[in-house]
């Protein structure tokens, strides 16, 4: 299940992503105002625009009607997203110590540009596992959906290339939609092993490359640009919406899921208040928390050996039987649906 994005309307996001699109869609001969149509951003405004994740949504959505006739262009799009179009951020990883770190700063910088996909990063047997999650509010199969999860997959790859240089390669490519028609695309970008109709998205990658120092390391500009990423990111945070922050608040503790008390303090505001805010939001602390049981749900099923009853007391059920009911409520099936294969 997808969560679906906050304050789509806060204009606090570069827009590099955009650029990218309105680029890929410029070799298709479409034109940069068809692109941005919607938006209410000219194509001399981009280089300078803060735009919101609606008009993010929009140029996906005016490219991915071109992608019916022209499935590359995301992948396109996303080869477009070299060190340089992640701003600010970019030039922070090129500058971390070594990958590993690179990668970390990465994903708990990821907000400031305004991802439509929230990436995590584990490790899995000794393998390098970065699983990616729409947050746009989209099922699986829709056809978004898709052209979205390609232009991301396609972007780290070329970011990851870029750092790593033109010998990086994925181990693996597991991929949430089904099989497109286009499959023989993934094989042109990716050059490894993909797998299609998944739990999740995921890419795997051996944990050598995390360990081998960046060439152009650089402990002074690494300190600059950290500090104007802390701050980017203190400005994303305050131009968030409260529900996106009591999301954030479940999905940091799956071990014991905080109740709403715990997460006003933690907000330092009292229950009432969070309540009536998240009212003000169009949503309360239940259906936030029923989202994050079941995309947590979603993830013990499909990556862990836990049984229904380790999995109803992670997620604060009495019995299995509790937890079976109210996943069937949520998704229309059965637990052993979405158990690992």
């Amino acid at each position: 299940m997808n969560r679906a994005a906050t304050n789509l309307d806060q204009k606090i996001y570069p827009a590099h992503k955009i650029a990218a699109i309105v680029g890929a869609l410029a070799d298709n001969g479409v034109a940069a105002a068809q692109a941005l149509d919607g938006t209410g951003v000219g194509p001399d405004e981009l280089a300078v625009a803060r735009v919101s994740y609606r008009q993010m949504l929009t140029v996906y959505r005016n490219a991915q009607r071109v992608a019916v006739v022209d499935p590359s262009v995301p992948f396109r799009a996303g080869q477009r997203m070299h060190l340089t179009a992640f701003g600010m951020l970019g030039y922070a990883k090129l500058s971390s110590p070594d990958h590993g770190s690179s990668l970390d700063f990465g994903v708990r910088h990821q907000r400031i540009n305004g991802p439509l996909i929230e990436v995590r990063v584990h490790q899995e047997n000794g393998i390098g596992v970065s699983t990616y999650e729409l947050i746009a509010g989209l099922e699986v199969s829709d056809e978004l959906h898709r052209f979205m999860t390609e232009f991301y997959l396609t972007s780290h790859m070329t970011l990851s290339t870029d750092m790593c240089g033109p010998t990086f390669r994925y181990l693996e490519l597991r991929v949430g939609h089904a099989r497109p028609a286009h499959a023989h695309l993934y094989d042109e970008v990716f050059d490894c092993p993909v797998s299609f109709g998944l739990p999740h998205s995921e890419t795997r990658y051996d944990l050598a490359w995390l360990r081998k120092p960046i060439a152009y390391a650089d402990p002074v500009t690494h300190a600059m640009t950290r500090e104007v990423c802390e701050l980017a990111l203190l400005e994303v945070s305050q131009g968030e919406s409260v529900a996106a922050e009591v999301r954030r608040s479940l999905i940091r503790s799956p071990a014991r899921l905080p109740g709403v008390q715990d997460i006003a303090a933690a907000l330092s505001m009292s229950t009432r208040s969070l309540r009536r805010k998240l009212v003000a939001e169009q949503t309360t602390y239940s259906k936030i928390l029923s989202d994050v049981r079941v995309q947590l749900a979603v993830q013990y099923l499909g990556k862990t050996s836990m049984t229904n009853e380790e999995i109803a007391s992670r997620l604060g059920y009495s019995d299995a039987a509790n937890f079976r009911h109210a996943f069937t409520r949520w998704t229309g099936k059965h637990p052993s649906d979405y158990r690992a294969r």
